[in-house]
Order: C-alpha cells, then sequence, then structure tokens
C-alpha cells in the first residue's frame, strides 16, 4: 500500500493537474530497517522523481498523544496498566524522538501556506530520549519496573516463535529501531531536520 498505494494515487493526481504533494512518511524510511521502512523509501523515491511545485515530505518520528497502539504509547500503557516498562540495550543506545501530536499538526499546517520554503524531505521530532531514560521516566510517573531487554536476545526469542506460527509483534520492529536513520533517497534533494519543543515529560 505505501508504494503502490502512493504510485496510483500520484498518477491520478497529475492526471487532473495537481503539482503540489505533501507525503507522509517515516523517519526509519530506508532500506536497512525492515518492510514498513523499505516501503515508505521506495513510494519517496517514487515522488521525487516526478515534477512538483512543491512536493514536501515529512518524516514524523515517535508521535505521541494520538491514541497510538505501538511505539513509545504501547510503552506508556505498559507502564499504566501491567507496571512494568521495556528498557532497550543495544549499542549504540537505542533513542526516541517523542512528539506531540498537536505540535506535528501545526506544524504541518504552516507548510501548507509556506510552499516554496518548505519544500523537500523534512525529519521532524522532538527533543531526543535514551531507552534508559524513558524507563527512568516510566518508573517516576506510574511506579512502573524496568525490564531490561537486549535486542539482540529479543531478535532470537521472535525469530524462535515465528517457527512455530506465533507473531509477538510486527517483525520490522526491531529493524525499525536499530536501523540507520536520515537517510536521503536522492542526493539532489535535501534532508531537513526539523525539532519541535514538545515537553514529554510533561505530557505524560
Amino acid at each position: 500500500i505505501n508504494t503502490e498505494g502512493t504510485r496510483k494515487l500520484a498518477e491520478t493526481l497529475r492526471r487532473r493537474g495537481c503539482r503540489r504533494f505533501y507525503y507522509f512518511s517515516s523517519q526509519t524510511a530506508g532500506p536497512n530497517a525492515g518492510a514498513y521502512a523499505l516501503s515508505k523509501w521506495n513510494a519517496e523515491k517514487l515522488l521525487l522523481s516526478l515534477d512538483w511545485d512543491p512536493l514536501v515530505i515529512f518524516r514524523p518520528s515517535e508521535v505521541v498523544d494520538a491514541g497510538g497502539a505501538e511505539g513509545i504509547d504501547k510503552i506508556i500503557y505498559w507502564s499504566k496498566n501491567y507496571k512494568i516498562c521495556p528498557w532497550f540495550l543495544h549499542q549504540p543506545p537505542i533513542l526516541f524522538f517523542p512528539v506531540g501530536v498537536r505540535s506535528l499538526v501545526e506544524h504541518v499546517i504552516d507548510c501548507l501556506f509556506q510552499k516554496p520554503k518548505m519544500a523537500g524531505v523534512q525529519v521532524v521530532r522532538g527533543p531526543p530520549i535514551s531507552s534508559k531514560a524513558l524507563a527512568l521516566m516510566m518508573v517516576h510517573r506510574y511506579k512502573s519496573i524496568p525490564v531490561p531487554v537486549p535486542l539482540g536476545l529479543l531478535t532470537v526469542v521472535v525469530k524462535f516463535f515465528k517457527i512455530f506460527g506465533v507473531q509477538l509483534f510486527p517483525s520490522d520492529q526491531i529493524s525499525r529501531l536499530t536501523g540507520a536513520r536520515l537517510q536521503d533517497p536522492d542526493p539532489r534533494h535535501r534532508v531537513v531536520d526539523i525539532e519541535l519543543v514538545y515537553d514529554f515529560k510533561k505530557s505524560l
């Protein structure tokens, strides 16, 4: 859907004379971060190969406060309801960049009225938080217990259960955590890193 659906939508819009396109991709978009990230990467490449005026590609980081059921929202849910919080162990350390959905929406609306200035690929995120710092926040706010989770071991466990047809969570979730970010699908197009002001700790 991310690739072929985007292709069909772009072709239909262009036939109707549309030359402005705003696309929501992912901060993890790239060839080495799982199937979801690859599909977003391919959709970006497709859009960047066409002539738009302008094309704006948003790569949001971990969006919170939107009632989501994965990522940081799921960690918060576990901390609130089950009093446990995963602390992901990996080298280099896992970093999250939570951004509030309201801050993100306001940024997107601003872009709609600044088309020459805002064209390009935008990585939109909040201030960085390490997995350890996130776990400590959950301990302080919800009295949850941090559970160290070595990602290497977790990968083995997930593959083991998959042999028996059990999928603990989407298969590319680990790749999306550890895959390289801020990749440019086309050297002719700039990638702009935009950090929005967002107080994640205050939002808990």
